[in-house]
């Protein structure tokens, strides 16, 4: 289900979806990543990636089963970045209470690359599970290879 409306000049789209246990090692089915876009922000994330990204490192990390974290990923521009104090694209975590919820902050156009850097961080920190950087670089190559190796129906159908 998707859900999308403004706040703030920001657009809010919140993705919910199910997998089965056959596509996730995760012990919760249910998944919660709500992506937050400022209009003015290069590119648009594609929430669907940024769960399938993080399903990937957590595979390569760890295969304890665990339940899928409740993720917001905050897509600014350049400007309202620095007007909020934020420099560089980074992975936030915040304990309310007995939830945690993590921010992934993009402050560039959606990649690939940036996709699969950023779920190896909110991975190595949500499974507790501190990694050497050649291990971190072969993780992120990994999930950016999965990414890559993915076609969209959509693309298919433009293309023909």
């Amino acid at each position: 289900m998707r859900i999308q409306c403004r706040i703030l000049g920001l657009a809010v789209v919140m993705t919910f979806s199910t997998c089965s246990g056959v596509q996730s090692q995760m012990a919760s089915t249910a998944t919660h990543v709500t992506v937050l876009e400022s209009p003015r922000a290069t590119g648009k994330v594609d929430a669907a990636k940024v769960e399938l990204s993080l399903r990937l490192a957590f595979r390569e990390i760890s295969s304890e089963a665990r339940p899928f974290p409740n993720v917001l990923v905050l897509h600014l521009d350049k400007h309202d970045a620095q007007a909020l104090g934020v420099q560089l694209n980074s992975v936030w975590r915040n304990d309310r209470g007995k939830e945690v919820l993590y921010e992934i902050w993009l402050l560039e156009a959606p990649t690939n690359r940036l996709y699969s850097g950023l779920a190896e961080v909110l991975a190595e920190r949500y499974l507790e599970c501190p990694l050497d950087s050649s291990e971190r670089e072969r993780v992120v190559r990994s999930v950016k290879a999965r990414l890559e190796a993915l076609v969209s129906v959509d693309e298919v159908a433009r293309n023909q």
